[in-house]
């Protein structure tokens, strides 16, 4: 079986995906990759074509309207390179893992179609849809992701949750969807070198004896907000330190007010951007991962808490559930329930949420592996797609 595999982010958190996935895939089928030009291979026995073209220009652009520009040429050029290999090469399956211009993306499907069409191809196209609908201003794309669905042969979600709500949006297309989970991550360094680290956030987190971390992007749906006023509201005379390390991508009136509030407290440290070495510090001294979602269909960072074995306490959304174990590697609750989690959480022993951190661990790598989901995204989804 020949697949292509298409991957235009392939870098950060989201090439873990790609790493993980195509490593596994490539002892199964033939396999040519196609993904961002600074995308790093595995050092393992992944055995597939491997193509580096999107982003090479914009991918360290300061991030402006000139990079939004860049970024759209550069993307409109390789998949045009792209429809060309297609054009040229025979495949049984193009699974398409991310889709980031919608507009343009309907028209590059809709020229895929349009070839395989012509030359009476049984190609099948498949497209992983990670979110049902994007994190920011999402309900604005639904006619175009309603266009994409149409034009796909299979629409891939990461749980059983995602699905229903998945429907609620696009009840036409529930025959396409299947159900694919995402993998643990492999081969992931979580050590760092204490002494590239800035000697005055040292001197301030060893303030503290125990350390609470949120971190990822932060926009609206991520509820930054509202854990920054459950601390000042309860745990402002804290001996614990929250620590908050991720990028502003959408700002918002109540996250401002929340921040200017925390900023008051001497127990929360807001941090705009580490680099992978710092995080990786501030990950590792801390007891507790929180993840106060408003909405969310799957979140990575349940993977990088399972890679450092540290525990959750997350809200219950999307699929997250379906990955982990309630009170025994993780602490799953209604946005209702997060404060009074928190407070019980607060006085339990670090030993105690040290065990369930490694829980997390065994529960991640034990079930998720990579192998047994290209397995089954094989045989159940590649090789019983419908002609």
């Amino acid at each position: 079986m020949k697949v292509l595999y298409l991957d235009p982010r392939g870098v950060d958190s989201t090439g873990n995906y790609t790493k993980g996935l195509t490593s596994a895939l490539s002892s199964l089928v033939d396999l040519t990759v196609i993904t961002n030009y600074y995308f790093e291979k595995p050092v393992n026995n992944s055995n597939y074509h491997l193509i580096k073209g999107f982003f090479r220009v914009s991918e360290h652009m300061k991030k402006n309207t000139l990079r939004k520009i860049t970024r759209g040429i550069e993307y409109i050029f390789e998949y045009k390179k792209i429809i060309s290999y297609i054009n040229k090469n025979h495949f049984n399956i193009i699974h398409i893992n991310w889709l980031l211009f919608y507009t343009m993306d309907i028209r590059f499907l809709k020229t895929i179609k349009r070839i395989l069409i012509k030359r009476n191809d049984a190609c099948k196209i498949v497209y992983t849809a990670h979110n049902v609908l994007p994190h920011v201003n999402g309900t604005k794309s639904i006619e175009q992701l309603r266009k994409i669905y149409n034009l796909v042969d299979v629409i891939i979600l990461h749980g059983e949750s995602i699905k229903k709500e998945f429907v609620q949006y696009f009840p036409e297309y529930e025959s396409k969807v299947f159900i694919q989970y995402h993998g643990a991550n492999e081969n992931i360094n979580i050590n760092y070198n204490i002494n590239k680290i800035d000697k005055k956030l040292i001197d301030e987190v060893s303030k503290f004896n125990k350390h609470y971390i949120y971190f990822g992007n932060i926009f609206f749906n991520k509820g930054l907000d509202i854990l920054l006023n459950i601390w000042c509201n309860s745990f402002k005379a804290s001996d614990i330190q929250l620590i908050s390390a991720g990028r502003i991508t959408e700002k918002y009136e109540s996250l401002e007010k929340a921040m200017a509030l925390a900023k008051q407290n001497k127990n929360v440290l807001i941090l705009d951007h580490v680099d992978d070495n710092t995080l990786n510090y501030l990950i590792n001294i801390s007891s507790l991962i929180i993840m106060p979602y408003r909405h969310a269909s799957m979140s990575g960072v349940v993977f990088t808490a399972a890679d450092f074995s540290k525990t959750v306490l997350t809200t219950d959304k999307g699929a997250i559930k379906e990955y982990l174990v309630n009170n025994y590697d993780s602490f799953i609750v209604t946005e209702n329930q997060l404060e009074n989690q928190l407070k019980k959480i607060s006085v339990m022993d670090n030993k105690d949420l040290e065990q369930m951190g490694a829980r997390l661990h065994e529960d991640i790598y034990s079930k998720f592996s990579w192998h047994n989901i290209a397995v089954s995204l094989v045989n159940q989804c590649y090789l019983n797609t419908k002609s």
